[in-house]
C-alpha cells in the first residue's frame, strides 16, 4: 500500500511538473515573440531614422553645390553629435540645416556652427529648433553679421529672455 501511494504521489507530482514545463515553454514562446517583435520595431525605427538623414542631407544638397563624400560624412557626424547632445531627431536638425543655409550661411563650416547655436538658444529660451534658427538668422542678417556672431547674438537673445518675462518664442 505504501509503495502504492508513492507511485500515485510520484504521478501527480510528474503531471504537476508536466504542466509546469508547459506553461515555461508557452512563456518562452510568447518572450521569443516580443523580442522578435521588438527586433523587428528597433530596426524600422533605425531604417526610419536613416531614412531621414539622407532625405535631409539630399535636400541640403541641393543648395550647396558640390558637395564633397568627405563634406557629406562631416555633416553626418555634426547631425548624429547635435541629435545625441541636444535630443533632436534628425528630421528636426536636417530641416533646421536646410533653413540656415536657405538663409544665407551656406559653407559647410557657417552652417555648421550657426546649426550648434541654434540647438543652444533652443534649449536654452526653451522654444523649437525651427523657432531659434529664425530668430537667430534673421537678427545675423538684418545687422550685417556673419555665424562667428552667432554665439553673442545668441546670449543676448538670451540675457534678454532671462532678463525678461518672456521665451524666445514669444
Amino acid at each position: 500500500m505504501a509503495l502504492r501511494v508513492k507511485i500515485i504521489a510520484t504521478d501527480k507530482l510528474s503531471g504537476t511538473l508536466l504542466g509546469i514545463g508547459k506553461n515555461v515553454m508557452r512563456l518562452g514562446v510568447k518572450f521569443a515573440k516580443m523580442g522578435v517583435l521588438a527586433a523587428a520595431a528597433i530596426s524600422a525605427i533605425a531604417i526610419k531614422l536613416q531614412s531621414d538623414l539622407d532625405i535631409g542631407l539630399r535636400e541640403i544638397g541641393t543648395l550647396m553645390d558640390g558637395l564633397t563624400d568627405k563634406q557629406i560624412k562631416g555633416m553626418t557626424r555634426e547631425l548624429e553629435t547635435l541629435a545625441q547632445r541636444w535630443g533632436q531627431s534628425m528630421k528636426v536638425l536636417t530641416k533646421t540645416k536646410y533653413d540656415i543655409i536657405s538663409a544665407g550661411f551656406s559653407t559647410a563650416a557657417e552652417s555648421a556652427l550657426l546649426l550648434e547655436k541654434t540647438a543652444i538658444l533652443a534649449t536654452a529660451g526653451v522654444t523649437d529648433m525651427a523657432t531659434a534658427g529664425d530668430l537667430l538668422t534673421t537678427a545675423l542678417n538684418a545687422y550685417g553679421k556673419s555665424a562667428k556672431d552667432a554665439e553673442h547674438f545668441s546670449d543676448v537673445l538670451f540675457h534678454t529672455v532671462k532678463k525678461g518675462k518672456t521665451t524666445i518664442g514669444a
